[in-house]
């Protein structure tokens, strides 16, 4: 499929806001962004899906594209951390390759950003076994976003009230399965007028369903996905999809500036971001800006991680040359 331009913005945009949260901008902003900044990804694989007519084509794509890059990292990772440790304590080493290898949302060293690729790739598979079964069926994508939903609703209920923890990140895959089929819903339906008009929103519109959206996060509370917290469950999804489409439409909005460039090149990236974000973020503080970055008085506090954000991007962008232009673009499935 051709790229699209204010796609890729709108996943620059859900980076930056991964970024802010790694960075650490506040609590206010922490509720804000994990209201929606990893379930945007999820509504953008639904909206963007394309199969292959081959479910094994399919599987061998997502595995080199989500699963080669996720476990390369983390056993990178898993080495780095036995270095920077100088020692080997077997009993961490082995608590942190079943997290790999199970529990990818809690255990993974260094880079916890991972999980989503895990999760991403179950939300996938599982999306496209449900292509496969009503591709053909009259109410096809009626049945798509129903039964995504059912499903998403149920991992909710599972996680967050009755907390239990299901392996492989399949918790935050089901619940991405929901989103997935509401992106789906809306490719389908997009010249329909309601569809047409939540994508392409007036001003006035825009305006008051993003003070709306304020209210809903905030009333809501934190959402974590990896975590399986997700308030109120309904409007956990509301949030997530209304966030998601207000930014839809921004993204659309600022593509005619200049600006938009650097947006569009993380987002085009966002694999790399996602994959080497932390050890940056870790990096910097650590050794370049440790004084400064925990230095709490405003306005300072937000202009030192202002830098640290930029040069974050900065460094991440240095590691997507290093990844497209070397050998090392095998670890990102190329």
């Amino acid at each position: 499929m051709k790229r699209i331009d204010h796609i890729d913005i709108l996943r620059g945009i859900g980076i930056l806001y991964m970024l802010i949260g790694h960075i650490g901008f506040g609590p206010e902003m922490d509720i804000y962004l994990h209201a929606f900044h990893m379930p945007l990804f999820f509504f953008l694989s639904g909206y963007l899906f394309s199969f292959p007519d081959d479910l094994n084509i399919y599987v061998q794509k997502k595995v080199k594209s989500l699963l080669v890059p996720y476990f390369s990292f983390a056993f990178l990772y898993l080495a780095l951390f036995v270095v920077v440790e100088e020692k080997i304590n077997f009993k961490i080493m082995r608590s942190q390759c079943e997290g790999i290898f199970f529990f990818p949302t809690n255990r993974v060293p260094i880079a916890g950003a991972l999980w989503f690729l895990m999760a991403l790739f179950f939300s996938c598979i599982f999306f496209a076994m449900l292509y496969c079964i009503s591709a053909k069926w009259k109410y096809h994508t009626e049945f798509m976003l129903m039964s995504t939903l059912g499903i998403m609703f149920l991992s909710m209920f599972i996680t967050s009230v009755v907390g239990v923890k299901l392996p492989w990140a399949l918790a935050p895959a089901a619940v991405g399965l929901g989103l997935m089929g509401t992106g789906y819903f809306m490719r389908k339906y997009e010249e329909s007028r309601i569809i047409s008009a939540v994508l392409q929103m007036k001003w006035y519109l825009w305006l008051i369903l993003f003070l709306a959206s304020i209210f809903l996060v905030f009333y809501n509370g934190m959402i974590n996905m990896r975590k399986g917290v997700y308030g109120n469950l309904p409007c956990a999804y509301v949030t997530a999809i209304l966030c998601s489409l207000l930014y839809w439409n921004l993204a659309q909005k600022i593509e005619k500036y200049n600006f938009s460039g650097v947006l569009k090149l993380i987002g085009k990236n966002s694999l790399v971001f996602v994959c080497v974000n932390q050890i940056v973020i870790k990096m910097i503080k650590w050794k370049i800006l440790k004084s400064f970055v925990y230095y709490e008085k405003f306005p300072i506090s937000l202009i030192s991680r202002v830098c640290v954000l930029a040069v974050t991007c900065l460094l991440c962008y240095v590691f997507v040359l290093i990844f497209e232009n070397t050998k090392l673009k095998k670890m990102i499935g190329k």
